[in-house]
């Protein structure tokens, strides 16, 4: 049997800056998921956060980031139930607002 699944809202609560998201609408079974997505990442729900290679240092790292650090999502990102999905649905996130500068 499936799972219901929701719809849930992630917004940055920090200061978001040029070449970064700011907010997201993600289909997914709890709060907790919708935090722990990371939009852009082309994983989906859960997919984690991966480091991207950064040409001014040469390395992966996480200070190249176009969302909020992981370790500090709890504190950085308000999560809000905005409806309920329709039967069907499979988690994925909806709608991004990324800035490009």
């Amino acid at each position: 049997m499936t799972s219901n699944l929701n719809i849930y809202l992630v917004e940055r609560t920090d200061n978001w800056t040029y070449d970064e998201y700011s907010d997201f609408v993600v289909v997914c079974a709890t709060p907790e998921e919708a935090a722990n997505t990371k939009p852009g990442s082309g994983k989906g729900v859960n997919g984690g956060w991966k480091t991207k290679y950064c040409t001014d240092c040469g390395e992966e790292t996480e200070h190249y980031q176009s969302w909020v650090p992981y370790d500090r999502k709890d504190e950085l990102l308000k999560v809000t139930l905005i409806g309920n999905a329709v039967l069907g649905s499979v988690p994925k996130i909806i709608c991004s607002s990324y800035h490009a500068g």
